[in-house]
């Protein structure tokens, strides 16, 4: 009889003690569960290829009423279509002291280095206020100011009015995050409680992907401006995951690897993986059997007792 191969136990025990690991208590990691009293309920309750309210108005840092709909797709009452463009889409308000200011220079840091697409041009960034009693015209405009300057293109035909920062009243800026299927609150102090994402629509006006974050760079971003011209529709597995494995820490203020989330996520591909290995080992084990049964090909002798022997 063949003896098994000692690699084979090796591996199933090497996995096996991996597992054990990972699914093992950690003590002093764990974080916890709670997220602050101002966080809960807000959640972002996705909506991919639902169209957005066109109807909502807006000002824009110029002081010019637009619509959404302006952004997209339109059909004219003479029958005629006008091209819409895909978008990225961002409700901030701009007295933020931290995460949106970090979210608008995070999508601006990957829009310089998008290759290949020119913002106003092939794509429109859009940010819209949340806070009405706060963010004035003049604080849509220096945002605009600050992200053209950085930008280096403002002087490129359509960027600067592809590229817009808004104001508008709380009504309509709660109807386009409900559109998002985005919660957001406001605080006694008058900052506001929100997630972290930002949308991608397409060029009609349906939304296409949400980036949760700040794990993305240029090659993501293009990508999702790429596929939402298309119209194509993309769940945000990815980036769930992440937001699964991070927790609001109060401790340390900030949004934290949360211990016992990774394991269970660990134990579920060891599980998996273990499955597989056990798979493929008792395939080999037939395929020898079988080989053994029918005589093999040369690699099999007859040994002492008519028994098959390896050689």
């Amino acid at each position: 009889m063949r003896p098994k191969d000692p690699s084979s136990r090796w591996s199933t025990a090497g996995l096996l003690a991996v597992c054990g690991w990972l699914a093992a208590p950690s003590s002093g990691q764990v974080l916890r569960p709670e997220d602050p009293a101002q966080a809960r309920g807000l959640d972002v309750r996705e909506r991919l290829g639902a169209p957005l309210p066109m109807e909502l108005e807006f000002v824009n840092a110029e002081g010019r009423k637009v619509r959404l709909g302006d952004y997209f797709e339109q059909k004219k009452p003479n029958g005629s279509v006008v091209e819409g463009k895909p978008a990225v889409v961002a409700l901030v308000y701009y007295s933020c002291p931290v995460v949106c200011a970090a979210t608008m220079r995070e999508i601006n840091r990957a829009a310089q280095g998008v290759e290949g697409l020119t913002a106003g041009r092939d794509y429109n960034l859009l940010f819209f206020s949340m806070d009405e009693d706060r963010d004035t015209l003049a604080a849509a405009a220096t945002q605009k100011r600050i992200a053209l300057q950085a930008y280096g293109r403002e002087n490129v035909p359509g960027v600067a009015d592809g590229w817009q920062f808004h104001v508008g009243d709380e009504d309509s800026a709660r109807a386009l995050g409900n559109a998002f299927g985005y919660v957001y609150r406001k605080l006694e102090n008058g900052e506001f409680s929100h997630p972290i994402v930002f949308f991608l629509a397409t060029p009609e006006g349906k939304i296409a992907r949400y980036i949760y974050g700040f794990g993305f760079d240029e090659l993501q971003l293009r990508l999702a401006i790429l596929e939402a011209g298309k119209g194509a529709i993309t769940p945000s597995l990815k980036d769930r995951f992440l937001t699964f494995c991070y927790m609001y820490d109060p401790a340390a203020g900030a949004y934290t690897l949360q211990a016992m989330r990774v394991m269970q996520v660990g134990g579920m591909v060891c599980a998996v993986g273990l499955g597989s290995l056990i798979g493929v080992l008792l395939i080999g084990e037939r395929m020898r059997k079988r080989r053994q049964a029918g005589g093999g090909s040369g690699s099999i002798n007859s040994g002492a007792g008519g028994s098959p022997a390896v050689v």
